[in-house]
């Protein structure tokens, strides 16, 4: 029942964090933390325009880091949810999933969940 149960569990993450916009948040970060370099290296701007600039693309970056954070929080909150239901019915999940057999196991079907799902759409 463990396995199938934490086949579930990994279906069930594949499929939020596929719906999420990881891909967008981490884009924005990556955007913003370019445009801050470029800001830095340029020779036509002035020390006193690069720091009110920096302190813009800052707030941004914080941001963005907030965003890409809550999306990490809401899949940690989902996976501690049925993790804690499954044990509270016996099944103990989080034992196994505590162990490397439970972590080899969950990766693999993660991957083959993700890559058929990927080849299917």
């Amino acid at each position: 029942m463990t396995w199938v149960l934490t086949t579930i569990l990994c279906i069930i993450l594949v499929e939020t964090m596929a719906r999420l916009p990881f891909g967008a948040a981490i884009s924005q970060i990556v955007w913003i933390s370019r445009k801050a370099t470029r800001t830095l290296g340029a020779k036509f701007v002035s020390d006193h325009w690069k720091e009110k600039v920096l302190l813009a693309y800052a707030v941004s970056l914080f941001l963005a880091t907030i965003k890409l954070a809550g999306y990490l929080f809401i899949v940690g909150a989902i996976a501690f949810v049925l993790i804690f239901i499954s044990d509270k019915y016996g099944a103990m999940v989080s034992d196994f999933l505590s162990h490397w057999p439970g972590i080899l196991y969950s990766m693999i079907v993660a991957s083959v969940y993700f890559a058929a799902r990927k080849y299917h759409a």
